[in-house]
């Protein structure tokens, strides 16, 4: 597979930030198929790129993830990107039920859910801790990557 595009310039045009004192990086203002690029990047810190890769391309049915990585043992690591301004309990619970639905379900020991922004809403960190558990008991962690 030639995965040559991972390296092309991103098509988003955002501007520095102003105020040096910035300490994060503007991911609400990126295009949301750049926000799954920097993802893979920082999934390719713990996989190499022949283990991990964007699942599809845009307008294909995605088996409710954007990227997958293979682990040692066979399964995968599952990864959800969202480029969202706010993480509702509506979102995290479709996330996780679509996840379930679809064939990565059976495979995946993980489940990464990416987002732009924080999880800072007390139902949505109650709900994940909820599905944390129920995942676990089917042998999936969930992870949580809030405003990566």
């Amino acid at each position: 597979m030639n995965l040559n595009y991972l390296y092309t310039p991103i098509q988003t045009n955002v501007d520095p930030p102003i105020d040096t004192k910035e300490q994060e990086l503007p991911l609400e203002k990126l295009a949301w198929e750049d926000f799954e690029k920097l993802c893979l990047a920082v999934v390719q810190i713990d996989f190499t790129i022949n283990d991990c890769e964007i699942y599809g391309i845009k307008g294909q049915a995605q088996e409710g993830i954007d990227i997958y990585a293979r682990q040692t043992n066979g399964r995968y690591s599952s990864y959800q990107c969202k480029r969202y301004q706010e993480f509702e309990l509506n979102d995290i619970n479709k996330a996780v039920e679509y996840f379930k639905s679809k064939t990565f379900f059976d495979r995946s020991d993980k489940l990464y859910l990416c987002t732009s922004c924080e999880w800072n809403k007390t139902q949505v960190q109650d709900r994940f801790e909820e599905l944390k558990t129920e995942l676990g008991k089917e042998n999936i962690t969930l992870v949580k990557w809030d405003k990566i």
